[in-house]
This record gives C-alpha cells, structure tokens and sequence, in this order.
C-alpha cells in the first residue's frame, strides 16, 4: 500500500477549550495519507502507554471515543483514535466493502501507527474495531502488547443474516441510536452507508463462508 504524508490539521483547540479550558493537553486532529484516504486521526497524551482506539462500524475518534479520550490518564497514556478509511471525516471517498474491507482496515491502522513511529501499543476496539484489532493483533503480534475488544465477533452464524436485514433500515432505530451517526453524515447519508455495510457483510458471509478472521486467530 503507498503511503504518503500530507500537512493537513484540522484545529480542535477552541472546542476544547470551551469544555476543557483547565487540560493542558490540547486535541488536535490531523490527517495522514494512506492509500486513496486522507486518514483523519487524534493522537493526545504524553504517558509511556501508547493506546490505539479503534470505533465500530461507520463510527468516528468521537462518537465511540470520546470519555476515553478527555478520562484517560494523559500523563500515563498515550491515546490514539481514528476515523476508519470511508467514515466520519477519512473521506471521501466512500468506503469499499470487499469481502476483505476488515483486512484492509487493520493494514491501513498498522500502517498509520508505523508513520507515527509507534511500535507497541495495546488496542481498544469496539465492534468493527474489535475486529480490527484481532486482525492486527494476529498479523502483527510483535507490535500489540494487549487487546481488548468489545461487542466483536471472528464469524458469521446464518442465522445472523436476518438479524442484519433487520436493522438494515435506519427508519427502525430509536432516535437515540441514530442521532449520533445523523450528526456525523446526515440522514440521507448515513442511511445508505449504513445499508452498504450491511450488504458488505452479507456478501462478506457468502464469500467466506462466514469467516471474518476466525482462521487468522487460531496461529
């Protein structure tokens, strides 16, 4: 995958400063070219544990992140975050949901942590994210020291299908689910990334018999 570095910050110190205006550590989103994305990241903190936070699916550094971000410890933490390739403000363009867009996520986040020249690190991964940092996890275990996931799964039960026709429809969810993301890419938006995911994991079911990683886990 080429790599390239671009100089292009998006300046977070008034907002902090509105709600933080006692924190000396000022959080600064920058970008990173890696692929055909401008990868949009957060990195905060001084502490000698570097901590990589990896959002779920269509989520961002600040809608699945942020206590995380303003709770941690910053003189014992280091905290990175993400916007995944395709969400939040890492596009456009568009994600692509291959049968291996996971595969192509845990590249894309260990080859953002290689620009940043951090070597080990522990991951915090919540759903797609979780996934991500299996991946990671299995592909480059000399450079994660801890993982700990939540709400991620290594395979696709068929059962589940249904499941994921189910909420296909955002028109189905509680306000409450929903306004976060409606925050991030507006309605419209949001609806049809949203059912490009769910088809990107059905046909991911299809092409791989369910497997997400759960082969990558057993070495």
């Amino acid at each position: 995958m080429q790599i390239s570095v671009v100089k292009a910050k998006e300046d977070r110190r008034a907002e902090w400063k509105e709600t933080n205006e006692s924190s000396p550590h000022e959080q600064m989103e920058e970008k990173l070219i890696i692929g055909k994305h401008k990868i949009n990241y957060l990195k905060v903190g001084d502490g000698p544990h570097k901590v990589f936070c990896l959002p779920g699916a269509l989520g961002t550094i600040w809608t699945d992140f942020k206590p995380q971000i303003e709770g941690l410890d910053k003189s014992k933490f280091t905290i990175i975050a993400w916007d995944p390739p395709g969400y939040g403000k890492s596009r456009p363009p568009e994600k692509d949901f291959s049968p291996d867009f996971y595969e192509v996520d845990a590249l894309a986040a260990h080859n953002l942590m290689q620009m940043l020249e951090i070597t080990k690190y522990s991951i915090l991964g919540w759903s797609d994210g979780g996934i991500t940092g299996m991946i990671m996890a299995a592909k480059f275990p000399q450079e994660v020291t801890k993982l700990a996931i939540w709400g991620a799964n290594s395979f696709i039960l068929p059962t589940e299908l249904q499941i994921y026709d189910k909420i296909k429809d955002i028109r189905t969810w509680s306000p409450k689910m929903k306004q976060p993301m409606i925050e991030v890419y507006g309605e419209d938006a949001f609806s049809k990334l949203w059912a490009a995911w769910v088809e990107g994991v059905k046909n991911l079911y299809h092409e791989k018999k369910g497997n997400i990683c759960r082969e990558m886990l057993k070495t």
